[in-house]
This record gives structure tokens, C-alpha cells and sequence, in this order.
């Protein structure tokens, strides 16, 4: 996917500040928690064009989709699962910098 716009959130900040928790358990104290570095990079929410698709998904070259990404979409192409987008209408009236910031 070409990324066009990505969404930045009070979940970024988090990461930023190194105050997310990654990998914490419910219930349980924060200290004992192993601090493990997954989800670290800032930016997963994105819109974009998609450049190419698997043939056994419903997306095609050129869909215009907003997504997520664990991995961090600050880049200028992601590789993102099927199941991590959905397609745009082209009726919507929304800008791609407003769907960025919308939760999917």
C-alpha cells in the first residue's frame, strides 16, 4: 500500500514517552511485567492506495483503503494482511487526512 496519510494518537504519545504497555497481563502488577519491545513503532492507523493484492483477496491495484498496522506506517509503502484494511467508497465525503485519524 502507498501510504498517503497516517493518524497520530494519544497511543503514539504513549509510545513516544515509553509509557505504552506492551505486553502487560490484566491484573497483574506492572513490575512484574518482562518489558518486551513489540508494537514500539509510532503511527498505525493509515490511508492509502492499494499498489498490489494477493489474487485470493477482495482488493485490487488502485483501491483507496484505510487500515492498521502494529508495525508502524510511518513509511512511504507498508505490506499490510488483507484483514488489516478496508475500502474507501468513493462517495465518501471525507478527506483522506480526516479518514486517517477515524478508528477502524
Amino acid at each position: 500500500v502507498r501510504v498517503h496519510c497516517v493518524g497520530v494518537n494519544f497511543r503514539d504519545v504513549l509510545k513516544a514517552r515509553g509509557l505504552y504497555p506492551h505486553t502487560r497481563t490484566f491484573a497483574q502488577l506492572d513490575q512484574d511485567q518482562p518489558h518486551v519491545n513489540r508494537d514500539t513503532a509510532p503511527g498505525s492507523d493509515f490511508v492509502g492506495i492499494i499498489l498490489r493484492a494477493c489474487p485470493t483477496t477482495k482488493f485490487q491495484a488502485g483501491d483507496h483503503v484505510v487500515g492498521i498496522s502494529a508495525h508502524g506506517v510511518l513509511h512511504s509503502h507498508v505490506v499490510v494482511d488483507s484483514s488489516q484494511v478496508v475500502c474507501i467508497p468513493s462517495e465518501c465525503p471525507l478527506t483522506d487526512e480526516q479518514l486517517s485519524v477515524m478508528p477502524v
